[in-house]
Parts: C-alpha cells; structure tokens; sequence
C-alpha cells in the first residue's frame, strides 16, 4: 500500500511540475509575442513616418539624390536591424552585435572606414528580450550613421568585453558589460550637441537598457562607451 501511494504521489507531483513547465513556457510565449508587437508598432510609427517623409522629399522639385539615397539607406537598415531583433535570442548581446556589424560593415568599407572588431565572449543577460536588442542595435545605428556622415573617420573600432564593478570602498561588488566604439574622425562638441535629437536618443535608449552612455570628443579623436550591469539569468527563469 505505501509503494502504491508513493507512486501517485510521484504521478501526481510529474503532472503538476509539467503543468507548471508548461504555464511558465506560455508566459514566456506570450512575452516574447508582446515584445514584437511594440517593435512592430514602433516600426510603424517610426520609419513609416520616416518613409512618408522621404517621400515628400523625393517629390520636392530640386531635391538632391543623394540626400535621398542615403536616407532611405538608413530607413533599410533600420528595418532590417529591427527584423534580427526580433528574431535574436533572448540574453545573447553578442549575437546582438553581430547583427550591427553584418547590417552596417558594407556600408562602413563603402565609407572607406575600416572597422576593427573586437568582441570577447559575453555573458547571457537576464531581462534581455527583443526590446533591448532593438535599442542596443538603434544605439549603435545612430553612432554609425554619424560617423559616416559627420566625422570623415577612416578608421573605427569596437571592443566588447566584460569588465569588474567596483564599489565605493574599492571591492568588486559585481560585472558589467562594455562597449566602446572609437573612430578617427573631425571631432564633435558633446556638449553643444547632447540636446540635438540624435545624441538625446542614444542616451535615452542606454537608459532604457539600464545602462549609461559616455561620449568624448575631441580633433582625431572620439569615443562612445555602453556601460551596462549584467543580470545574470537565474536558474529555471
């Protein structure tokens, strides 16, 4: 009789795990479908108001190809950059990176910038869904597209790598995950230009990573550092 009830005991205790199993995989589904559906309605709002306006712009007599050209560059970019966030794994920020790369390292060489890559093995972030790949990609969008626009930079770097936390007392209360984005360029005033929108989105974006950004800038010179603590996933989670 007791081997008996151990048994359904045990059945019974397999039928509630799995039933939980499966509720956690269905809230996690559904997350997952919900982060798509903002990226989708951020796309919308978003570049398809950039299309609409390039558009006009397109039909303005006198207007410049070449202006054209390159902001629908952008807007492709954009849109494909948003498509691998949706796809990308959920805590991967290395695989994160690499899509910026493989979508902006042609355009880059075309801009005669050679990028120099360099990319350690990076933690699985906790927390860290199609949202947070989209913002991290937009981030670095922004702070490309400025380089080959702005700085008539011929050399690029970006190094990722993680990094110790130190604390007041100078001990190493936990790990943080570093990017750094480095070119050649002209230079720009970081404080005259933090209220332009571009530089105001960056920063934004780095915040809703929970991370901080750092620019400096100076003649043949400027620097870009993504600063963010790392959540490691729990067990289960």
């Amino acid at each position: 009789m007791n081997v008996s009830l151990e048994a359904e005991l045990a059945e019974r205790n397999a039928a509630l795990e799995a039933a939980f199993a499966r509720e956690r995989e269905g809230e996690k589904a559904r997350g997952a479908l919900e982060e798509r559906q903002r990226l989708v309605q951020d796309l919308h709002d978003g570049l398809g108001g950039q299309l609409v306006g390039l558009l006009r712009m397109a039909q303005q007599p006198g207007a410049a190809r070449e202006d054209v050209t390159l902001h629908l560059r952008d807007a492709v970019d954009q849109l494909k950059l948003t498509v691998d966030a949706m796809h990308a794994d959920e805590g991967d920020v290395a695989s994160t990176l690499g899509s910026v790369r493989y979508r902006l390292g042609p355009r880059l060489q075309a801009a005669g910038i050679d990028l120099h890559w360099d990319v350690s093995r990076l933690p699985m972030m906790a927390g860290w869904s199609a949202r947070e790949s989209h913002h991290m990609q937009m981030l670095l969008f922004e702070a490309f597209a400025n380089m080959m626009t702005h700085s008539a930079a011929t050399r690029a770097s970006l190094n990722a790598r993680l990094v110790p936390v130190g604390g007041g007392d100078g001990a190493t209360t936990g790990e943080a995950i570093e990017v750094r984005l480095c070119d050649n360029g002209r230079g720009f005033d970081a404080g005259a230009k933090f209220a332009g929108r571009g530089l105001t989105n960056m920063h934004a974006r780095a915040a809703a990573l929970g991370g901080t950004l750092t620019l400096r800038s100076r003649p043949g010179e400027s620097s870009l550092c993504l600063h963010l603590p790392v959540l490691v996933p729990t067990p289960g989670g």
